[in-house]
């Protein structure tokens, strides 16, 4: 019991909100995913369960899919990146110029 208030609550909270600081939600949420995944193969190498195709294939599809999540979100994210520095000198650009007609 406490191994898993330690372990389970405290420390994987205090990571989990550490990681939301410090990347996107929908990257941190894909732990939701592969944790079944892990498991898989958990259960499989200390267990001795069985895995069948239709296991295996669903775990493919699980990671194929977060895979994909990731990927996408790191295009994305570096085009809203990549617009908002260029909002963000354009304004600063219009300032400049401003402050210059005024000194003039």
């Amino acid at each position: 019991m406490l191994y898993l208030v330690v372990f389970g609550s405290i420390i994987a909270l205090t990571a989990y909100f550490w990681l939301l600081k410090k990347t996107s939600p929908s990257q941190v949420s894909t732990h939701a995913y592969v944790n079944p995944v892990v498991a898989i193969l958990v259960g499989w190498f200390a267990g001795g369960e069985l895995l069948s195709p239709r296991i295996l294939m669903a775990a493919l599809l699980m990671v194929m899919g977060v895979t994909a999540m990731l990927t996408r979100n790191k295009e994305s994210c570096s085009s809203v990146k990549k617009l908002k520095f260029y909002e963000v000198n354009k304004r600063n650009l219009k300032g400049e110029i401003a402050q210059n007609k005024e000194a003039l």
